[in-house]
């Protein structure tokens, strides 16, 4: 048996459908819908099947993690994080959240360090990410051929599984949190708030390394910063990430 997938059912084929309300001479103004065969979607399902057993009964995925998993949702990780903030305001205490906007998060995967992940866990399918390739479609006209070197396949059944063994090895600290669906959540608690500003400082620059290592970018004009507190809003500090000051909220 040569467990290799096959190369016609690696192509992808691109649709550009235009974002409400933006000029259409630019190509940001585009969202790119990537389509498969359908011999390539029964395939992955299969796969998929045995990929979310052989994570469940390891128990591989972090707990923080509640996007594209069994019995998981964005509703569960949303009143998890409420809930915690909800009890420390009681307790009098300072919770400072950033709620990280990861840029182009799956169209950016480092192939070959997906691989290095995936067989550090016992699975192999590299034949399914080597010698991917993508064509454009506009008008009923076909672009040339490219190479797909970087990011999950967009538009298939194991991408999102796969993004998240990508991400699995995140880092955590004792004295903050994590919350991830699609994007990421960190938050830290504390009585007193530049405490708590401190620690999450600490954790968000540890985060910003671990992600340049593996070549994914934090967009920090897009991420934002929540503070839960009953204390005097003067002294809360600014958190940064990579120089940039977040923007903040402030709920009391």
């Amino acid at each position: 048996m040569h467990s290799k997938f096959p190369h016609a059912w690696k192509t992808a084929k691109i649709h550009s459908i235009p974002k409400p309300g933006k000029p259409n001479t630019i190509i940001q103004s585009y969202r790119p819908i990537s389509v498969f065969s359908t011999n390539s979607k029964i395939l992955e399902k299969i796969i998929l099947s045995h990929l979310h057993t052989h994570l469940r009964n390891n128990n591989i995925i972090i707990p923080q993690q509640y996007g594209f998993r069994e019995n998981h949702s964005c509703i569960h990780q949303l009143f998890r994080v409420t809930e915690f903030a909800m009890i420390e305001l009681n307790k009098n205490r300072t919770t400072q959240l950033i709620l990280l906007d990861m840029e182009k998060s799956f169209d950016t995967v480092w192939h070959e360090a997906l691989i290095h992940k995936l067989q550090k866990i016992n699975i192999v399918i590299k034949s399914y990410l080597t010698d991917r390739k993508m064509f454009v479609i506009i008008k009923g006209t076909n672009s040339t051929t490219h190479n797909v070197i970087i990011g999950v396949p967009q538009g298939s059944i194991l991408g999102s599984t796969l993004f998240n063994i990508y991400i699995n090895d995140i880092p955590t600290t004792n004295n903050t949190q994590l919350a991830i669906y699609d994007d990421t959540t960190i938050y830290a608690s504390f009585w007193n708030p530049r405490q708590a500003t401190k620690y999450l400082q600490e954790y968000i620059d540890m985060i910003s390394e671990h992600m340049h290592k593996w070549k994914l970018r934090i967009n920090p004009q897009k991420t934002q910063a929540i503070t839960f507190t009953r204390k005097n809003l003067q002294i809360i500090t600014e958190i940064k990430i990579n120089g940039f000051n977040v923007p903040k909220r402030l709920t009391t």
